[in-house]
């Protein structure tokens, strides 16, 4: 804020001397002569016009005079604006200073082989000696403190108790940082307030413009260099997000970077807790940065025979944001999982046989494959049981299939065409306990309705994964001859593939394929038919093996829980841990901490929130003393921190604001600087002078009276004017 005033106040004294003209007309004024002449009226009008043309031109000139010495007065008594106190040298009075300063992680920009962030630390530093030595700082960074920002003595922040600036997470924007120190200043009672911005201007910062309240001087420092500069990995990726054991997976990989460049990427796959044993991918082609800044490369994922697996990208060469050279991405692999293949009733060996080999067509030979036929009668290690029905079960074996699917595991019955014939037979006891399996009893379809082809009802279902746009069709070319159909009423059963007829001009109406019922945590898959040659192509048919192994490779957890943003809480469920047992985390460089479980309704769960490091992140269970890893968490930087988009600084703070912007502290010293000098403004004056001066000179070189002539209109004939 300015002050107006003069600096040489006493010549205001001499503004009545601009009166002299005026005074001087006023005792020397004439009166006309009377001179006798004729007694002519044109004459005498013509006498008069003249007067008043000569008594407007004398006041005109009057007028000009006394303005002009007026104006020549105000000049020479200099008038300026001086600022206010609460600039940059006053020190009469107490000062409150609130420090904001930008630590989130693209503030490691190098330039000049020093970092954004080392500066900032530098220049809050230099403010600490100098300009706020005696002052009440409050100093706020990207990440709230659990303790509540307070003014302290600027000595408690200088030497030895001054802890030097470090990257930290940036959980909310800078902004909102700044809307603290404002509330900060405004519960304060100092005589000047100051609000100090030090940052790098990134737009994910500054969502909308800082609006300091009145009486506060607010200095706003943007460090970022013109031509900042930085490629970096933003994102690492599978597809599926859930890769398996044996089904194709592809790692992808997004840059960022100056459109036109080139970059080298260089991809690995290891255990998560043995990175020694990292897999290389096949080199990359380059990955070209486009027009809007980005690039994409995928290539096929190796196998890793590891339940956790880190999947790294790697950007070669030097780049001035180093954390963004590298970035990784944790998966979790369903491990190799335990089958078993009953028959019940008298057997059928063909369906046996394709069922054994769709599970597992190398009868054991790869080590990656996701799923191993176990021979004999299942022994509780099972994760699926394939039946095959050629004889209904008795109730003790339906209890036992039941109890079976109840505790998490998944059955998959193939029902064998005419046993439908035998279920009148059945004690009602029997028909009960099976009708707690299947979909429901067991329909008998009309003579000649066959053959039939499969249509997919739910074709998102997981059942079908890793056949994608192709599952519709796969079905299609599926053919059954023979089958048993079901109806389904119940809640809990969900109908998959459906069996239509083959002959369009067919009467016989679509029926159940294969269907899916919930019970516990496992489910039970129903097919109506069996894999032989008697009863259709499902021996062949492309969506038999994916089907059966996926019915089995239920993703054990959420992917999306397994990478997180540093600073954000990460968690594991609790569900499968033993009352008993104690949960450890350790974080990257540190000894691990218990963790004691969080009840969210009937889901309990562990929750640690210190993720103020990027890396993994390992759970442990500790049972009688026995220590297993459980799970892994990765924790990685915001990508927003490696795209840099910034915001020019009238954006962040609209000249209406008053802000002091700069791009370095001396900059800002020297605008302060330059705002407590006086600013002349007797400019405008002595322009005013000269133009009056010329003004005054040409009304004086003027005839002694002039005559305005104004355009006439042209006059119409009587004739027109009659009309």
């Amino acid at each position: 804020m300015n002050g107006f005033s003069f600096l040489f106040t006493p010549a205001l004294w001499a503004l009545p001397l601009a009166g002299i003209p005026i005074l001087l007309h006023l005792l020397y004024r004439r009166k006309s002569p009377i001179v006798q002449f004729s007694t002519l009226r044109f004459i005498k009008s013509s006498i008069q016009r003249t007067a008043a043309r000569k008594k407007v031109q004398r006041w005109l000139l009057l007028a000009c005079r006394a303005l002009l010495l007026a104006l020549l007065i105000w000049a020479l008594s200099q008038p300026v604006s001086r600022p206010l106190a609460g600039t940059l040298g006053a020190s009469d009075s107490s000062l409150a200073a609130a420090i904001v300063v930008d630590t989130s992680y693209s503030m490691e920009l190098t330039g000049q082989q020093v970092t954004l962030l080392q500066r900032a630390n530098d220049a809050v530093q230099d403010l600490l000696r100098n300009e706020l030595r005696d002052a009440q700082v409050a100093i706020l960074a990207s990440q709230p403190s659990s303790v509540p920002g307070h003014f302290e003595p600027a000595a408690d922040f200088r030497g030895d108790r001054w802890a030097p600036l470090s990257a930290t997470p940036s959980p909310v924007p800078l902004v909102d940082r700044v809307a603290t120190a404002q509330d900060l200043l405004s519960q304060s009672g100092a005589s000047r307030k100051w609000l100090i911005i030090i940052t790098d201007a990134q737009a994910k910062e500054f969502p909308r413009p800082i609006s300091p309240p009145g009486g506060v001087q607010t200095m706003l420092i943007d460090l970022h260099p013109p031509d900042a500069y930085a490629a970096g990995i933003t994102r690492v990726f599978t597809t599926p997000s859930q890769p398996r054991l044996g089904l194709n997976a592809l790692a992808a990989v997004d840059v960022t970077g100056r459109a036109g460049d080139s970059r080298e990427i260089t991809l690995s796959a290891a255990p998560a807790d043995r990175p020694e044993n990292a897999i290389p991918f096949p080199p990359l082609p380059m990955a070209h940065i486009r027009a809007n800044g980005t690039a994409e490369l995928s290539s096929p994922l190796p196998a890793v025979t590891a339940p956790w697996v880190v999947i790294t990208a790697h950007l070669s060469g030097d780049e001035p944001l180093a954390w963004a050279q590298s970035r990784q991405q944790l998966v979790h692999i369903s491990p190799k999982q335990v089958a078993a293949v009953v028959e019940i009733g008298p057997g059928n060996d063909v369906a046996d046989r394709m069922i054994r080999l769709a599970l597992d067509p190398s009868e054991g030979q790869l080590a990656d494959w996701p799923v191993s036929v176990e021979p004999g009668q299942p022994d509780g290690r099972e994760a699926l049981i394939a039946a095959v029905l050629t004889d209904w079960p008795d109730e003790q074996t339906c209890r036992q299939l039941v109890d079976f699917a109840d505790r998490g595991g998944d059955l998959v019955i193939f029902v064998q065409p005419g046993l439908e014939r035998a279920w009148d037979s059945l004690s009602p006891q029997r028909q009960q306990a099976l009708e707690a399996l299947l979909p429901s009893a067991p329909q008998t379809l009309a003579p000649n309705s066959g053959p039939f082809r499969a249509a997919v009802v739910t074709p998102s279902d997981p059942i079908f994964t890793g056949l994608g746009d192709d599952a519709q069709t796969a079905a299609q070319r599926l053919v059954v001859t023979r089958l048993v159909p079901f109806t389904g009423d119940d809640m809990d059963v969900t109908q998959l593939l459906k069996a239509m007829p083959s002959d369009p001009d067919s009467p016989a109406a679509p029926v159940g394929l294969l269907w899916r019922r919930s019970i516990g945590d496992g489910a039970v898959f129903t097919w109506g038919t069996v894999p032989d040659i008697t009863s259709g192509n499902l021996r062949v048919s492309e969506i038999f093996p994916p089907s059966l192994i996926n019915a089995m490779l239920k993703p054990p957890r959420d992917q999306s829980g397994l990478n997180t943003i540093i600073g954000n809480p990460i968690q594991l469920q609790a569900t499968d841990i033993p009352a008993a047992a104690e949960v450890d985390v350790t974080a990257p460089g540190r000894p691990a901490v218990k963790v004691d479980p969080t009840l969210s309704g009937d889901n309990p769960h562990f929750i640690f929130t210190d993720t103020s490091q990027p890396g993994l992140y390992q759970w442990t269970e500790i049972l009688h003393g026995q220590p297993r890893t459980i799970a892994w968490t990765n924790v990685e930087i915001s990508p927003d921190e490696a795209r840099l988009t910034y915001l020019p600084l009238a954006q962040i703070a609209p000249s209406s604001v008053g802000a002091v912007t700069g791009h370095s502290l001396a900059e800002i010293r020297s605008k302060l600087a330059n705002s407590e000098e006086s600013e002349p403004h007797w400019s405008w004056a002595i322009a005013a002078v000269l133009l009056l001066m010329c003004l005054e000179a040409v009304m004086g070189s003027l005839p002694k009276t002039w005559t305005i002539r104004w355009p006439r209109w042209p006059r119409l004939p009587m004739a027109d004017m009659v009309k």
